[in-house]
């Protein structure tokens, strides 16, 4: 049970009393008036007015009212005192638990926009890897081009070379050139100077 519950039965308990105090007080009004009407009757009947009779009757009446009052206002008075006290100290730990719960959230949203930057400086970082990686890769293989080219050229300068033997071997041997001497020699590198011809 939450102490705003607690709260609000002292809070209907108080109402309670106070109804009962009421009651109380009407119940007496009745009899004061009824012992009133007494006093009056005995008054009237002797023919003089009996005014010490009177006033310590009326003074008898408010100290009884008076004291009946402060007999059943002090428990409600007590009781409405503390209700206050506990509605005070739940509006405090109200107040601290709320504060509690927006530090706890400003330090998560803290911690969060900080794992945000890690993540996006990470982010930036692995950018800048990839970028320096392709970059190396490019380079690397403009020089693996660059090296084909180079061994296309020495295989298509070896396979010249071996055909112009062969062909020379052939000429000696039969007295006549041989007929695939003219083919140009194939390959990327051979091919694109040979069209550039």
């Amino acid at each position: 049970m939450t102490a705003h519950h607690q709260i609000e039965e002292r809070v209907s308990s108080l109402e309670a009393s106070v109804a009962a105090l009421a009651d109380n007080i009407n119940k007496f009004m009745t009899s004061t008036e009824r012992s009133l009407g007494e006093i009056s009757r005995i008054v009237h009947a002797g023919g003089r007015t009996p005014w010490g009779v009177v006033f310590a009757g009326v003074g008898l009446g408010v100290a009884l009212l008076g004291s009946a009052g402060a007999a059943l206002l002090a428990p409600a008075h007590i009781r409405l005192q503390i209700a206050e006290r506990d509605l005070e100290r739940l509006e405090k730990s109200g107040v601290k638990e709320l504060d509690r719960v927006e530090r706890t959230v400003a330090a998560r949203a803290e911690k969060m926009d900080a794992r945000l930057d890690r993540n996006r400086e990470s982010i930036h970082e692995s950018d800048r890897r990839a970028e320096s990686l392709a970059s190396s890769l490019r380079d690397k293989l403009s020089e693996v081009e660059t090296q084909f080219g180079w061994i296309v050229d020495a295989v298509n300068q070896d396979r010249a070379h071996r055909i112009r033997m062969e062909g020379l071997l052939y000429a000696k041997s039969f007295g006549e050139p041989l007929p695939l001497l003219h083919i140009n020699p194939i390959g990327p590198r051979r091919a694109v100077k040979s069209q550039e011809e």
